[in-house]
């Protein structure tokens, strides 16, 4: 089961808090409090969640049509430049996931801020997956609005509405701050109210005052400190991740290889003994085709007095194809007529060649189709086929034909 460590930054330097998580949002160990590199020696095998300060971040809704991450942060600064009071060029956008109305959050920070923050984590040694402002903690409960008390800030979520945070308010305040008013009761929907004993401490007056005013209220203390509540609902519903763009993590092409590295190593042997037989063989083909071109070398300069394969194969060539008489009786001439007429059911047993007669020794099925074997032959009128002897034997008949150039 994957753990989750959730780091949680001061909004200025002191202690830092954290706590692990598991998959389900399930506290695994207590909330802790010590320095940045206390938090960083407990990120092995855990991937690391950091929170940064909810009144350093400011969370808005955007709606865009694009879809493109890409896209979709370059136009965020134009879109919110209305919004907000910093230079949109000194500022970081992301953006969260869309929702089903298309409806896109979105987290701004200055960029100063963020190079602060990643710093501080550098040094420490601590390596974030994922860096949220805590506001995008707040859970969320359907058709109601949420809040968070701890110490004097009150985190709050609005249906419908980015989450926000506010510092030295108090509850009538915040709820007149999200509803223009908190004397219109009738107007506001139920309110759930998280908080530590801090927290509770300053608004439990509050609390009694705002329902004497008929406003629907639950409260649900925090005796371990809101940390591990933000953390559960960010691990359950990501918020606005801050490492994107220029901020973004080059993929980890390491970690992604180590699961295949045993079957990548098993292909790669592979194609090693492939390229290893292929050569194998290549350097066995190379030694035949010397060898065969040595004999036919020897061949040619016993036969045409010349080395040259070549001017061999001409020389061969053309007394293959000698006439007889003056007719084109060549040996391949002969061959020729003999492969149109050749029946693939018979045999060739021997052939020989001389002075423009082919005697030939076959095997066939009947004495019929040695006698339609020679007719074919002879059909041209340019050859003329005859049967010399036809003996049956265990495998057909074994007949001996003549081939010879037909009288002009």
């Amino acid at each position: 089961m994957l753990e989750h460590l959730v780091v949680r930054l001061p909004r200025r330097p002191g202690d830092v808090s954290w706590v692990v998580l598991d998959s389900d949002g399930q506290r695994l160990s207590p909330q802790t409090h010590g320095t940045l590199e206390d938090a960083a020696a407990q990120a092995a095998s855990r991937r690391v969640l950091v929170l940064v300060s909810g009144l350093d971040a400011t969370s808005r809704q955007a709606t865009l049509p694009v879809k493109s991450p890409k896209r979709l942060r370059q136009m965020l600064p134009y879109s919110l430049e209305d919004t907000v009071a910093e230079d949109v060029d000194r500022l970081h956008f992301a953006a969260g996931p869309r929702d089903a109305s298309g409806t896109v959050p979105v987290t701004m920070v200055t960029r100063r801020q963020m190079d602060s923050w990643l710093e501080d984590c550098e040094q420490a040694g601590l390596a974030p997956d994922r860096v949220y402002c805590e506001a995008d903690g707040v859970p969320i409960v359907p058709g109601a609005m949420t809040l968070v008390a701890e110490g004097d800030r009150t985190y709050g979520r609005v249906p419908g509405e980015a989450a926000f945070a506010l510092q030295g308010f108090t509850l009538p305040e915040v709820l007149q701050i999200a509803y223009g008013g908190a004397d219109e009761s009738s107007e506001l929907p139920h309110v759930t109210l998280f908080a530590d004993n801090d927290g509770y401490a300053l608004c439990e007056s509050d609390v009694a005052w705002l329902r004497e005013q008929g406003v629907s209220l639950d409260v649900k203390l925090l005796r371990e400190g809101v940390l591990p509540r933000l953390g559960a609902t960010l691990v359950g519903r990501p918020g606005c991740d801050l490492l994107q763009g220029p901020y973004g993590k080059q993929p980890d092409w390491q970690s992604w290889v180590r699961p295949w590295r045993l079957a990548a190593s098993l292909l790669l042997g592979v194609i090693v003994l492939a390229i290893a037989g292929e050569g194998v063989r290549y350097l066995a083909l190379s030694r035949d085709d010397r060898i065969v071109t040595e004999m036919l070398e020897t061949a040619c300069r016993q036969n045409t007095q010349s080395v040259d394969l070549a001017s061999c194969e001409a020389e061969i060539r053309r007394r293959l194809a000698v006439t007889v008489d003056g007719t084109e009786a060549g040996f391949l001439l002969t061959l020729e007529e003999m492969a149109q007429a050749w029946n693939e059911d018979a045999r060739l047993e021997a052939l020989s060649y001389r002075t423009g007669v082919m005697d030939l020794r076959i095997v066939a099925q009947s004495v019929s189709a040695l006698d339609e074997f020679s007719r074919d032959i002879s059909s041209n009128g340019r050859l003329q086929a005859s049967i010399q002897s036809a003996n049956p034997t265990q495998d057909g008949i074994l007949g001996r034909l003549q081939i010879v150039v037909s009288p002009q």
